[in-house]
């Protein structure tokens, strides 16, 4: 289980708990329909990016994804280049999660948060795409075994989940349920959805405190309360990072190699098999960045329980921009510690659970300088890359991080009684 949303109605919220599920036991077919699935969603991306890109040319807009569904609906029964899609195994919600994820893709693109939508190919694109929520159904007392519409052949044909104690009573809601195939499991996201009267609310006792809390890369996660928390082993993740390094490069001289094999052929790359020790090493680079992606994971889920466990009444995290730090840092170093750090993934994690125990989330803005504003005097002074926190006007000595985390508590507490941060001695 992980991350998870909470939207309040008049007398209640819905809670939106987000599960990962690995699938265990696939069949041969069960498999061979993944990938069916997984080219459908693929093509239909493709086809409707092409669309979308005609349609800006034309008309300056992008359609939405209900334009780009009913010119679909009229193609798979028309052309022959989509009549294959007409078959009932090719449900209608992989083929509209497609067109969604585009809709999404362009959104974000054009608020800034990414670059624009890009073809998908095989080399390139995971294999993932999205299964009927309304006839996904568990059964057995733990919910242990799953009937899961397209890879689910027929009737009682059930797909073994393991033992994750999955909500399966009455009144429960699942939504957005997606396969996915990391290169060596294959796993079930979904979100479902529980609702909470007010009335449980009595059972939590927020503190009533106001916690700032920096995330970055020496230090995890340092509160303005003086808490802080390490970051995962950095022996054991040196160790996978460099054995990740070397199974990257194999792979990639097999995939040159290939390469060159199909230009000298004059065949496609794709109909050039591998060999098993290719396979072999490619397993093993999967494995080994889910190894690396885990233990973050993990050490990031204790983090974020230990300080939900405080039940603060407020906590302000910054909004963070991690694409764009990543993009400005200096030095390749520092860049790659930027990105293994996960900074967003904790935040996200912080804000969730705090939010069950109905704790405040205030995110301060990306452009707040935390690091640069004396705690003490509010004054403001350029640190650089400095451990320790020095201010020139008022000689304050503090740790850089505790500083930042103690600006942060300090927005929040602007932000809650009509202060503007602005408003510092600069």
């Amino acid at each position: 289980m992980k991350g998870g949303v909470i939207v309040e109605t008049r007398n209640g919220r819905y809670i939106y708990q987000n599960y990962r599920i690995k699938l265990h036991n696939l069949r041969e077919d069960q498999k061979r329909r993944i990938l069916e699935l997984s080219y459908a969603r693929r093509f239909l991306y493709n086809w409707a990016l092409e669309y979308s890109n005609e349609e800006y040319q034309k008309t300056g807009k992008t359609p939405p994804y209900q334009a780009i569904a009913r010119v679909f609906t009229k193609l798979k029964k028309s052309d022959p280049q989509f009549m294959w899609l007409d078959d009932p195994r090719y449900n209608i919600t992989t083929c509209r999660y497609a067109f969604i994820d585009l809709n999404k893709a362009f959104h974000n693109f054009l608020v800034g948060k990414c670059r624009r939508p890009v073809f998908k190919d095989r080399k390139t694109d995971s294999v993932r795409f999205a299964i009927r929520s309304d006839t996904l159904t568990f059964k057995g007392e733990d919910g242990r075994f799953a009937f899961i519409p397209g890879i689910s052949m027929r009737k009682g044909d059930l797909v073994d989940c393991g033992n994750h104690n999955i909500p399966h009573h009455k009144g429960i809601k699942y939504e957005n349920a997606r396969i996915k195939f990391d290169g060596v499991d294959y796993w079930l996201t979904l979100s479902i959805r529980m609702y909470m009267p007010f009335y449980y609310e009595e059972s939590y006792h927020p503190s009533g405190e106001v916690i700032g809390i920096d995330l970055g890369v020496r230090t995890a996660a340092t509160l303005s309360n003086g808490m802080t928390f390490d970051g995962p082993d950095k022996s054991k993740l040196a160790m996978l990072d460099n054995r990740l390094r070397k199974l990257q490069s194999a792979v990639d001289r097999d995939r040159r190699r290939r390469m060159k094999q199909a230009d000298s052929t004059r065949t496609k790359y794709y109909d050039i098999p591998k060999s098993k020790n290719q396979i072999k090493r490619e397993m093993k680079l999967a494995k080994t960045r889910n190894s690396i992606v885990n233990i973050y994971k993990s050490r990031y889920h204790k983090i974020s329980r230990e300080i939900a466990n405080l039940h603060p009444s407020t906590i302000v995290l910054e909004d963070l921009g991690v694409a764009k730090v990543v993009a400005n840092a200096t030095g390749k170093q520092l860049r790659h510690a930027l990105y293994q750090s996960r900074m967003a993934t904790l935040s996200n994690y912080i804000a969730y659970k705090c939010d069950q125990n109905y704790t405040r989330v205030i995110y301060a803005d990306r452009d707040y300088p935390s690091s640069q504003i004396c705690s003490h005097c509010g004054s403001r002074y350029e640190i650089g890359r400095d451990k320790i926190y020095h201010c020139p006007n008022c000689d304050f000595v503090i740790d850089r991080d505790l500083n930042a985390a103690i600006n942060l508590k300090n927005f929040g507490l602007s932000q809650m009684f009509g202060q503007n941060w602005q408003n510092v001695i600069m």
